[in-house]
């Protein structure tokens, strides 16, 4: 089991200036903010089996993973605030705060395939990977050497 927990906060702001006539006029904002943030749980179960009926030269493998998320983003903005050539400043309290998504995922990936054992515990495997029980992915095939 896991959680998960992102944020990113940027601050907004700005200044520009213009001149009209001679005049030239500065205004700035300042304080604004862009927040994301991003929540998710999850849990992972994994399970295996291998078996080898006596006397068989070969072994089966069964293995199974699922995986069940939860995931909640929420997006937060608050306008900037006005200062104006005094520097007199103008608060904006406009705030909004968007739910972007709340999804849950599942996901479960098999694996079947069987083994040769060889001599002095050297092993080999052949494997097929599935995810959702009708994706085919891949066929793996592995030397398992024994470290003496």
């Amino acid at each position: 089991m896991y959680y998960q927990r992102i944020a990113d906060t940027y601050e907004t702001g700005f200044s520009y200036s213009s001149t009209v006539g001679g005049v030239t006029t500065t205004s700035k904002e300042q304080n604004g903010m862009d927040k994301t943030v991003t929540n998710e749980i999850g849990a992972t179960l994994k399970s295996a089996v291998d078996m080898k009926p006596e006397n068989w030269f070969m072994g089966f493998q069964m293995g199974s993973m699922i995986t069940l998320t939860w995931e909640k983003q929420t997006n937060e903005f608050k306008a900037a605030d006005t200062v104006d050539n005094a520097g007199n400043v103008t608060a904006n309290s406009d705030t909004t705060k968007t739910v972007n998504y709340v999804d849950w995922t599942s996901n479960l990936n098999m694996q079947y395939g069987f083994y040769v054992p060889l001599p002095d515990d050297y092993r080999l495997d052949f494997k097929l990977n599935y995810q959702q029980l009708t994706d085919f992915e891949d066929i793996s095939v592995e030397l398992i050497v024994p470290l003496k």
